[in-house]
C-alpha cells in the first residue's frame, strides 16, 4: 500500500467515526483531519490561505482568488481560472463535479508546466457551502496515477467544512 492509499483508508475511517477536531484553513472553512496522516503534515499559512505538505504532495485552500464571483455558478469560476492559466497547461485530464458531506465541488485535473520548466499533476477544485467559496488545489509529481490523484483530491475536499458561526459573530 502506498503512503497515499494509506491516507485515503485512514480518511475513510475518520469520516465514518466520531466528529474530528478541526483546524483553521481560511476565514470561512476548516479542515477536519484528526486521526489521519494529514494531521501530521507540515502546515504553511499565508494569510488568506493555508498549504499542507504530506510527503511530496501539496494541498492548499484559499478564498480570495481571481475570478471569484459568488453570484454565478461555481463552474464559471473554475473556467475563468483555467482560462487565465491555459498557457501553462500541458495536458487536460478531465473536469467533473461531486458532493462531499458539506461542499458542492467542481474539479479539473491537468498536467501543468511550472515556471522552472518542471511539470506537476494538479487538481483545481472550487467548493461551495453556505454562500462561501473555497479554491482548493492538490499538486503532485507528474507521474502520479490519475486514479490516485482522484482519491486524494476527493479525500482532501471531504475533510473541509464550513466553520460554524460562534455566538456574537
Amino acid at each position: 500500500m502506498t503512503p497515499f492509499n494509506a491516507v485515503v483508508v485512514a480518511w475513510t475511517l475518520v469520516i465514518s467515526g466520531p466528529a474530528a477536531a478541526c483546524q483553521h484553513l481560511t476565514q470561512h472553512f476548516e479542515l477536519c483531519d484528526e486521526g489521519t496522516p494529514w494531521a501530521t503534515g507540515e502546515w504553511v499559512n499565508g494569510g488568506d490561505s493555508a498549504a499542507l505538505y504530506v510527503d511530496d504532495v501539496q494541498f492548499e485552500g484559499f478564498e480570495d482568488y481571481a475570478s471569484r464571483d459568488t453570484s454565478r455558478p461555481i463552474a464559471g469560476d473554475l473556467r475563468r481560472i483555467l482560462a487565465r492559466h491555459r498557457d501553462a497547461i500541458e495536458a487536460r485530464h478531465g473536469t467533473d463535479r461531486f458532493h462531499t458531506g458539506t461542499l458542492r465541488v467542481v474539479r479539473s485535473t491537468d498536467t501543468r508546466l511550472e515556471y522552472d520548466g518542471s511539470s506537476e499533476l494538479r487538481v483545481l477544485m472550487i467548493g461551495e457551502a453556505g454562500g462561501e467559496r473555497l479554491l482548493m488545489t492538490v499538486k503532485a509529481r507528474p507521474d502520479m496515477a490519475l486514479e490516485e490523484m482522484d482519491r486524494l483530491s476527493r479525500a482532501w475536499a471531504g475533510m473541509i467544512q464550513p466553520k460554524t458561526q460562534q455566538a456574537g459573530n
